[in-house]
C-alpha cells in the first residue's frame, strides 16, 4: 500500500501552478473521503519552506502597523485586556429596533481533521483504573486553537481552553508525583511562527493555565499574568517548556531568556537562570528535561541569544539559582565546549540568521536516563542536500559527559513513484523540532522537522533511518492522510509504549506500532476542531447546509451533507472532504443548473484557481482556471462569484481582474480582463464585494486593495472592461495611511453590502493602529458620507464583515481577532459592538474569543456561516430573512410625483408628507437617521399621505427618507426637530 493514497493528488509544475496526476483507486461503488495532498515529489520539500516565507509575509501584510511596519509586540495582551471589558450580546426587550435575540451558533467542522498542534501528552495513568474508570484521558493544544482533552483515548476531544484566555498552546505537563496527577499547567506563546523569518512571525501568549481535575477545566495562573500592556516587558509573553520535579513538586517554566521555578504550584516564581540582556523572540527560546528520579535536570537555551553567558545546554542537581553547569555550547576549547558544535554568531543578514546554531531541543531516554540526546537548529539548507540540524547523543557517567556526533545522519530516504532520494532534516528556521525515544529502546529515536524520520540505532549510521512521516512517501502507509508536514509534538501511549501520537500543522496523527519497518498511521482528530481557514463559503441553495472553506496548509474543506456533491455521506455529519491540497483561499459555489450540477470554485496558494464539477467527483471533474498569462497572485487567493447570479466570477491577481459571465464554462483561455480596474487600481486586491440579489445595470462592484483603497465599479459584468472604477475611499482611511512613511499602505480586508440596499456599505481594515471599519449609508452617491464606527472596537484586527438584513431590522457583524461581534445600531465613534458568544461547555463555544478570519452568509433564509483560524466553521440561522432583495440602485430621489411635498421641515412635533399619484407603488418605507447615521424611527406603511412623530426625539438635525418599496424612488429631507 503507498503511503497517502489519495483521491486526487495535484503537483506543482514550476511556477505556473498546479497539475494534476492520479495515485490510489477509486471506488467503484461509492466515494469514501479522502486526503488530497499539494504533491511534487521532487520540489515538496522547498515548496513547503517557500510557502511558510510567503505566508509569514501575508500575516505581516494584513496586520502590520501601517506606520511603523511592524506587529505590535504588546499587541496581544492589549487585546485580551480589552475582550474582558467588552459587553456580551443579551437578549433585551429594551431595543428601539426590537429585541436582540441571541444567536444559537452551532459547530460545522471539520471533525476528523486537526490544525497546527504543538503540544500533546498522555495522562501517566492512562490505560490504568482510576476511581474505578478506566483512564484514558490525553491533552492536546493547537497554537490558535487552544485546549482540547479526550477521555477516551484520542477517539473524540472536547474544547476546554478557559473562556477569555489565549489560545496559544506551546507545552503541556502533568504533575507525576503521586495523588497529585489531577494537576496539569499549559503554557502559552509560539516564538517561533510558520512565519519564523519574518518580521514578528511569532505569537504572543498570556502565561501559564492550570487545571486541578485533570484537565476538565482551566485557569489562568494569576502569577504569570501579563500587566504591562504599553511594552514586551513579561517573561510569560513566551513559554517555551514546562516540567516538574517528580520529587520536590517544583514546577520548572522555560520563559522567554529564563528560567523559572515554583515551589507552590504555580502561586509564585522566582528566577533560576536569567540573563538581564535582552533577547529577540527566537533568542529567548528555552528547553527542560528532569530526570526520572529527579537526580539532574538539562535546561537548553538558543545560540540566537544575545548573552553568550546564556547559550548552550546547561546542567544542575538542584535547580538553584547559580547551580547550573555548561556541558554544551562553551568556548571553543573550553570545558563546555563539544567536538563538532558549531561557532557562536548572532548576526543577522536579511532577515536571516547567517551561521551558528539556534533552538536546541532535548530528550532523555525513558529506559536509560544517562542517555541525552540533543536536536540543534543549524544555519544549513536541505535545499543544498544539508541538514538543517545538528544532533548528539551525550552519554552521562557520574558528572562526566561524552558526546558522539550525529547530524550526519539526519537523512532519510524518500521513495515515490518517482524514484528514490535522500531527503534532509528539515525544520524552516527551528520552527518545527521533534525528537523522541521511544520509551524501552534507548535506539529507537524519532526526529522532526518538515518530515519526520526513525532510527533503530539512535541515529548512529545512515543505513538505519527511516523517513516514516511529512510529506507523501511509499515507506510508511498512510491511507486516512494522518501524517502532515511540520512535526512539533509527540506523546508515547503508557498503555501500549509502541503507539505514539504525533502532533504536527496537521493536527494529531497515530502511529500503531513504531516499531515495525513500515508503519502504519491513523486518524486521531475527530472532533479537534483546529483547522485555521482564511475564507469559507456556504452553499447557495437555500436550506442547504453544505459549507466549504480555504484552510491554512489544510487544503479547501467540503462539508457535504446532501449526498449530491460526492454522491456519498461521510459517518461523521461535522466531517468534511479535503481537496485540492496546499494553503486554500476564497471559495464559492455556484446554483445548480438544469442536471443539478454545481461547480465549487477553490484556490491554491498564488493565485491558483480551479474548478470542480459536482456529481460522480473523479480527477477529471477538476480544471485548473486561471487566466493565461498572469503571474503569481497574493499568497491567500482571491476572487469572487456572486452568490446570486453565480454565472458572474470574478479573479483578482495583484491590481488587476478578470471576470466571467459563465463561471460553469470558463477555461484559462477566456476571460475577460478589466483593462479600467488595472489601470486604476492602486494596491493588490484583498476585497471583493457586488450588490445583492438580481442583476441589473445599476449592480456595483466594491473592491478594496492593500494600498488602503475602496472603489466603486457600476454594472461590471456588463458594462466596458476599460470602464474606471471610481475612488470611494472614505476620508478617514485616506488620512490614515497619509502618514509620509514607507509603510502607508492600510489592507482592506473585507467588504460588505445590505442585500436590501446596496447604498448601506461597511468596510473593514485588518492592520493594527489604525480606523478599522467604516459605513456608509450613500455608497452609490458621487462622493459617499463614510462614519468610522469601531467604536470600542479600536484595538483588536478586524478581518472579516457582514451586513444581514432582517425583516425586524437590520444586523452588522464583524470577525476579530478576539472573536464575532455585532451591533444593530450604527452611531459613528459611539458605536456599541456586543461578543457574539454560545453557550460555555458546548462544543460551539470554540467560537468564543476565537480568530475569525471570514464570515459568509446566504440572505434568503439567513444562514451565517463564520470561519476562524484555528477552531473551524460555525454555522447559525439568524432568522426573519427578507423576502425581496433587488439591486436597484441610484434611485430617483425627490420625485414630486412619487412624494409631492413634506412640511413642515423645522418642527416640535410631527412632519407631514404628502404622496403623488404613483399608484403602481404600493408600500413606503419611512425611516430616521440622526446625523452620526443611526436609525432613530422605521416603519413601513400603504402608499397613502401620513405623518411622522419625532416628539419623543430629543431637539436637532435629522434625515427622513421615503422609499417605495421597490426602491426605485426616494425622497430625502433634512428636517430640524426644536
Amino acid at each position: 500500500m503507498s503511503a497517502k493514497k489519495t483521491f486526487f493528488t495535484l503537483m506543482i509544475v514550476g511556477t505556473a501552478g498546479l497539475a494534476f496526476y492520479f495515485s490510489g483507486q477509486q471506488s467503484t461503488n461509492s466515494l469514501t473521503k479522502k486526503i488530497t495532498v499539494l504533491d511534487n515529489e521532487n520540489e515538496e520539500d522547498a515548496f513547503e519552506s517557500e510557502n511558510a516565507r510567503r505566508r509569514a509575509e501575508y500575516e505581516w501584510l494584513i496586520t502590520r502597523n501601517p506606520k511603523t511596519g511592524k506587529i505590535p509586540e504588546d499587541i496581544r495582551e492589549k487585546e485580551i485586556a480589552l475582550l474582558k471589558s467588552l459587553p456580551v450580546k443579551q437578549s433585551s426587550i429594551f431595543n428601539f429596533n426590537g429585541p436582540t435575540i441571541n444567536n444559537n451558533y452551532s459547530v460545522s467542522g471539520p471533525s476528523q481533521n486537526g490544525g497546527r498542534t504543538r503540544a500533546i501528552v498522555h495522562d501517566l495513568r492512562f490505560g490504568t483504573t482510576v476511581n474505578n474508570v478506566l483512564n484514558r484521558v490525553i491533552i492536546a493544544g493547537g497554537v490558535s486553537g487552544g485546549l482540547f482533552r479526550s477521555a477516551d483515548g484520542g477517539v473524540t476531544w472536547t474544547f476546554v481552553n478557559p473562556p477569555n484566555e489565549i489560545r496559544n498552546i506551546s507545552c503541556i505537563v502533568q504533575d507525576p508525583r503521586t495523588g497529585k496527577e489531577n494537576t496539569w499547567y499549559a503554557g502559552t506563546g509560539e516564538p517561533i511562527g510558520s512565519s519564523q523569518s519574518y518580521p514578528a512571525g511569532f505569537v504572543y501568549g498570556g502565561g501559564i493555565l492550570k487545571s486541578t481535575d485533570n484537565g476538565v477545566t482551566w485557569l489562568k495562573l494569576g502569577s504569570t499574568n501579563v500587566t504591562n500592556y504599553t511594552s514586551f516587558s513579561s517573561e510569560w509573553s513566551f513559554v517555551h517548556k514546562l516540567a516538574i520535579h517528580p520529587i520536590t513538586g517544583d514546577l520548572y517554566a522555560s520563559a522567554h531568556r529564563r528560567i523559572m521555578r515554583s515551589s507552590d504550584e504555580g502561586a509564585s516564581w522566582s528566577e533560576v537562570f536569567s540573563s538581564s540582556v535582552p533577547a529577540s523572540s527566537v533568542g529567548g527560546i528555552g528547553d527542560i528535561v528532569i530526570r526520572n528520579d529527579g537526580s539532574r535536570m538539562f535546561i537548553a537555551m538558543s545560540g540566537r541569544n544575545a548573552d553568550r553567558s546564556l547559550a548552550g545546554v546547561f546542567t544542575s542537581a538542584t535547580g538553584n539559582p547559580g547551580s547550573f553547569t555548561r556541558i554544551a555550547g562553551g568556548i571553543k576549547d573550553g570545558i563546555d565546549s563539544v567536538a563538532g558544535w558549531r561557532a557562536y554568531d548572532n548576526t543577522v543578514q536579511s532577515g536571516d540568521y547567517s551561521g551558528g546554531w539556534g533552538r536546541i531541543v532535548l530528550a532523555l531516554s525513558p529506559s536509560n536516563q544517562n542517555i541525552l540526546y540533543v536536536m540543534v537548529e543549524n544555519a544549513l539548507s536541505a535545499a543544498n542536500n544539508q541538514s538543517e540540524a545538528d544532533l548528539y547523543k551525550c552519554t552521562i557517567s557520574g558528572t562526566s559527559y561524552t558526546w558522539n556526533s550525529l547530524g550526519e545522519n539526519l537523512v532519510a530516504k524518500r521513495t515515490t513513484s518517482s524514484g528514490t532520494s535522500d531527503k534532509y532534516m528539515e525544520l524552516q528556521g527551528g520552527y518545527n523540532m521533534l525528537i523522541a525515544v521511544h520509551p524501552t529502546n534507548p535506539n529507537l529515536v524519532l526526529a522532526g522537522g518538515v518530515n519526520l524520520f526513525k532510527s533503530t540505532d539512535g541515529f548512529a549510521t545512515k543505513d538505519n533511518v527511516t523517513f516514516i512521516g511529512g510529506i507523501s512517501s511509499d515507506t510508511y502507509d498512510d491511507d486516512e492522510g494522518a501524517t502532515h508536514a511540520d512535526q512539533h509534538a509527540f506523546s508515547f501511549d503508557p498503555s501500549n509504549q509502541n503507539k505514539v501520537l504525533i502532533g504536527s500543522d496537521g493536527g494529531i496523527g497515530r502511529i500503531n506500532d513504531v516499531t515495525v519497518p513500515t508503519v502504519v498511521w491513523d486518524l486521531s482528530n475527530s472532533q479537534y476542531q483546529t483547522i485555521q481557514y482564511y475564507h469559507v463559503g456556504i452553499d447557495p441553495t437555500p436550506g442547504s447546509q453544505n459549507v466549504f472553506g480555504g484552510s491554512q496548509d489544510n487544503a479547501t474543506t467540503f462539508k457535504d451533507r446532501s449526498g449530491a456533491i460526492f454522491s456519498s455521506l461521510l459517518p461523521d455529519a461535522n466531517d468534511h472532504f479535503i481537496l485540492l491540497g496546499g494553503d486554500g483561499g476564497q471559495v464559492g459555489l455556484t446554483k445548480k443548473d438544469g442536471q443539478g450540477v454545481q461547480y465549487l470554485i477553490c484556490a491554491a496558494q498564488n493565485g491558483n484557481i480551479y474548478k470542480m464539477k459536482t456529481q460522480n467527483v473523479s480527477l477529471s471533474s477538476f480544471t485548473k482556471i486561471k487566466p493565461n498569462g498572469t503571474g503569481d497572485g497574493e499568497f491567500v487567493t482571491y476572487f469572487h462569484l456572486d452568490p446570486d447570479n453565480t454565472d458572474f466570477l470574478y479573479f483578482a491577481t495583484k491590481d488587476s481582474i478578470f471576470r466571467t459571465g459563465n463561471a460553469a464554462g470558463v477555461t484559462s483561455s477566456n476571460w475577460t480582463l478589466m483593462e479600467g480596474v488595472h489601470n486604476a487600481v492602486v494596491g493588490s486586491i484583498f476585497a471583493l464585494e457586488t450588490t445583492k440579489g438580481p442583476y441589473s445595470s445599476n449592480n456595483h462592484l466594491f473592491i478594496g486593495s492593500s494600498q488602503g483603497k475602496v472603489y466603486r465599479l457600476k454594472d461590471p459584468q456588463f458594462g466596458s472592461p476599460t470602464t474606471t472604477p471610481v475612488d470611494i475611499t472614505p476620508n478617514q482611511m485616506q488620512a490614515s495611511i497619509n502618514r509620509g512613511t514607507f509603510f502607508e499602505g492600510v489592507v482592506v480586508k473585507d467588504i460588505a453590502v445590505n442585500p436590501r440596499n446596496q447604498d448601506t456599505v461597511m468596510v473593514v481594515v485588518s492592520n493594527y493602529d489604525t480606523p478599522s471599519i467604516f459605513w456608509t449609508g450613500n455608497a452609490t452617491a458621487p462622493q459617499p458620507t463614510w462614519q468610522v464606527i469601531e467604536g470600542n472596537l479600536t484595538i483588536p484586527s478586524i478581518r472579516s464583515c457582514e451586513i444581514i438584513a432582517k425583516t425586524t431590522g437590520v444586523e452588522y457583524y464583524v470577525g476579530t481577532t478576539i472573536g464575532l461581534f455585532s451591533t444593530n445600531s450604527i452611531n459613528g465613534a459611539n458605536t456599541v459592538w456586543e461578543r457574539e458568544t454560545a453557550t460555555a461547555g458546548t462544543p460551539a463555544s470554540a467560537i468564543n474569543n476565537a480568530i475569525v478570519n471570514s464570515i459568509a452568509h446566504r440572505w434568503v433564509d439567513n444562514t451565517m456561516v463564520i470561519g476562524t483560524h484555528g477552531n473551524g466553521m460555525f454555522i447559525t440561522q439568524l432568522g426573519s430573512p427578507i423576502s425581496i432583495a433587488t439591486s436597484i440602485s441610484n434611485p430617483i430621489r425627490n420625485n414630486t410625483k412619487f412624494i409631492q411635498k413634506v412640511y413642515p421641515t423645522l418642527t416640535q412635533n410631527n412632519v407631514n408628507y404628502l404622496v403623488g399619484d404613483m399608484y403602481t407603488i404600493k408600500r413606503l418605507n419611512i425611516q430616521v437617521s440622526n446625523m452620526s447615521g443611526a436609525v432613530v424611527y422605521n416603519k413601513e406603511t400603504g402608499y397613502d399621505n401620513g405623518q411622522v412623530d419625532l416628539s419623543r426625539l430629543s431637539a436637532g438635525t435629522y434625515i427622513l427618507t421615503i422609499t417605495s418599496n421597490d426602491r426605485k424612488y426616494q425622497n430625502v429631507q433634512k428636517i430640524i426637530k426644536k
